[in-house]
Formats: C-alpha cells, sequence, structure tokens
C-alpha cells in the first residue's frame, strides 16, 4: 500500500511539472513568432531543467512501478496493467484519473512542439530565403564518411 502511494504521488509531481512544461512551450511558441531571440534562449535553458526533473521522475516513478510488479507478481507490467492487478478500488479509480491526466496534458504538449516545430521550419525558410534573394548563397556536401561541410557563404554577382 505504501508502494503504491508512493507511486501515487510521483505521478502527482509529474503531471504538476507536465503542467509547467506545456505553460513553458506556450511561451516559447509566442517568443517564437514574435522573433524574440533573448526570450527564446531563456525558455530553452528552463526547459532543459524542467525536462532533467522529468527524467528524475520518471526513473524513480519506474522504480516504484518495479517494486509494485513483485509485490503483485507481475512482469514488464505497464502503468494500465498494475492498475489492473490492483484490487483497492479506490485506489484503482485514482490511479485511472491519473493516468488519464498524464495522457490529456501530454497530448498537449505534443500539439505545442509540433507548433514550434512548424515556426522553427518556417523561420529558417524565410531567412534562407532573404538571403537567396540578396544573392547570398551557401551550400553543403558529404564528404566520404557522409558528414556534412559547408561550403563558405559568398555572394553571387548579376551581371
Amino acid at each position: 500500500m505504501e508502494t503504491i502511494q508512493s507511486l501515487i504521488g510521483v505521478l502527482k509531481q509529474q503531471i504538476e511539472l507536465y503542467h509547467s512544461i506545456y505553460e513553458l512551450l506556450k511561451e516559447e511558441k509566442s517568443y517564437i513568432s514574435k522573433w524574440q531571440i533573448d526570450k527564446t534562449l531563456e525558455t530553452v535553458k528552463k526547459k532543459e531543467t524542467l525536462l532533467y526533473k522529468e527524467k528524475i521522475l520518471d526513473e524513480s516513478r519506474d522504480k516504484i512501478a518495479k517494486n509494485i510488479q513483485k509485490k503483485l507478481s507481475l512482469r514488464n507490467a505497464s502503468l494500465s496493467e498494475l492498475v489492473d492487478a490492483i484490487e483497492d478500488r479506490s485506489i484503482k479509480d485514482e490511479l485511472i484519473s491519473l493516468r488519464k491526466e498524464i495522457l490529456d496534458i501530454t497530448n498537449k504538449i505534443y500539439s505545442e512542439n509540433m507548433a514550434i516545430k512548424i515556426l522553427y521550419h518556417t523561420n529558417l525558410q524565410l531567412i534562407r530565403d532573404f538571403f537567396e534573394q540578396i544573392g547570398m548563397i551557401g551550400s553543403s556536401s558529404y564528404d566520404s564518411f557522409g558528414t556534412t561541410q559547408t561550403k563558405p557563404k559568398g555572394v553571387v554577382r548579376t551581371a
């Protein structure tokens, strides 16, 4: 029972952390779209810290889940399988609710990440197009090891 309460505690901490990550991603998206480089870089640093915390919580959750698996004589069970094996209805309901909340917030995080990826791609394309329009070109080639070798940019002269 104590181990299950520890799992519930870690899941609640993860949910709280995921909400923080989601809010930070929304800020980052705003900064990217407004070309606020300094604030974008700040959010990237904050995001790295939050992702480190998430890694620690995830490791803790895995460790607790393995202890529960041993007690319930399960092997490599997912969170859903652990929930199914628990007989206490109130604990089962709470774990189901937490699992649903984690899935909801991680789906939101995924959507924000995709929006940010599109913004970055669009911004980079705008920059590339600008340099092409003013006659600055750059090209890449590959060496025999498959690594990219960027050639220096130059100015194209028109007749």
